[in-house]
């Protein structure tokens, strides 16, 4: 199979979820881009730039599944997932690097995420559909390069360890955590793995989507009266980029996610201890929403010297991966600023592919 038709498997995968996807593909910077589109995404880059509030771009796709590539297969190719309720864009800044040194990069959208309306996604939403389109989606990069690596934040952190986890001969190359979220508290995970738990987050989710929309709806007929905007976009918030509210529904799968890695051991003194895949770890001691003893015990447990742990302190959970921030406004409730230690994050990230990869 030739390298377009490979990127075509690529846009199969998500005409199965939206049948009104559009694919394009443009020059960036030594590299293409294909993305594809939706308009049932925030940002699908289908509609014009004054459709928007404020000075938000439709060019940028940072909810689109894409691939950034050279236009052959490479020695590497890595697949890079984003975290709960945000985007693509989150790691937009890593896959960019990663480029610049040679790689093939597949940047998906999870199941649920990137909608203009997601509440009822999520709802439905089961852990499974997580790992199986994570699945699908290596299925086709490892078509994209000779070595098949796999990283992610948050989330999409604990997706890519129980993708090296359960199925460890697909990830010939190496492991990229970024705020990886393998413990969020023994209390929380096992209340949102309960029947009683995850009915108590639909709700609390129903009552959080209710009241921020309502709030968003009154501001943005105020903003449409004053500017003369469709309203089209009713409960984009001003990050685009990531839903306004957590919700509990996709909590309680991600707990399902991490629970799913610690029952393939028999014991905590044993998790992780199987791994052979070279693994890089970036995290802030004082995470509170992923905990540090999660990675920690990784970091203890792995069988081998090809591991690498950069402690950071002071970085919001999400920003661990941003070279600039994503909402302007530092006084904004969805302000995510960059990582202030990105660059030298990136230089040792690099350095650790350049020794392992390359």
């Amino acid at each position: 199979m030739d390298f377009n038709q490979v990127l075509q498997l690529f846009v199969a995968h998500y005409a199965k979820r939206w049948p009104d996807a559009a694919v394009s593909e443009r020059e960036r910077d030594g590299f293409k881009q294909l993305v594809i589109s939706s308009p049932s995404l925030l940002r699908d880059g289908s509609l014009p730039d004054e459709s928007l509030p404020d000075s938000q771009s439709q060019q940028d796709y940072g909810n689109c599944p894409q691939i950034l590539h050279s236009g052959e297969v490479t020695d590497n190719v890595i697949v890079l997932i984003h975290g709960l309720t945000d985007s693509p864009a989150y790691m937009r800044a890593i896959a960019e690097d990663f480029v610049r040194i040679g790689f093939n990069v597949v940047l998906p959208l999870l199941p649920a995420h990137g909608l203009r309306r997601p509440g009822r996604a999520f709802h439905h939403l089961q852990h499974t559909e997580w790992i199986e389109a994570i699945g699908q989606v290596c299925d086709i990069a490892q078509q994209l390069g000779r070595k098949l690596s796999i990283g992610g934040l948050s989330t999409g952190g604990a997706l890519a360890t129980h993708k090296v986890v359960s199925d460890p001969e697909s990830i010939t190359g190496a492991l990229f955590l970024y705020s990886a979220a393998l413990d969020i508290g023994t209390v929380e995970q096992l209340v949102l793995q309960t029947e009683a738990g995850r009915m108590i987050a639909r709700l609390r989710d129903h009552q959080l989507w209710l009241a921020k929309t309502v709030k968003d709806q009154l501001q943005m007929i105020l903003d449409d009266q004053a500017e003369g905007r469709s309203n089209e976009f009713f409960g984009i918030g001003k990050n685009p980029y990531k839903y306004s509210v957590l919700f509990y529904e996709g909590a309680s799968q991600l707990a399902e996610v991490i629970q799913a890695i610690n029952q393939h051991y028999e014991s905590r003194h044993l998790k992780f201890n199987d791994l052979h895949q070279p693994t890089f770890v970036v995290h802030a001691k004082d995470d509170d929403s992923a905990r540090y003893r999660g990675v920690e015990l990784l970091v203890e447990n792995h069988p081998n010297d090809a591991i690498a742990l950069l402690t950071l302190e002071g970085v919001p959970h999400a920003s661990v991966v941003l070279r600039e921030p994503l909402v302007d406004d530092p006084e904004h409730e969805e302000y995510a600023p960059a990582n202030e230690f990105y660059d030298q994050m990136s230089a040792k990230m690099l350095a650790f592919a350049q020794r392992y990869l390359i």
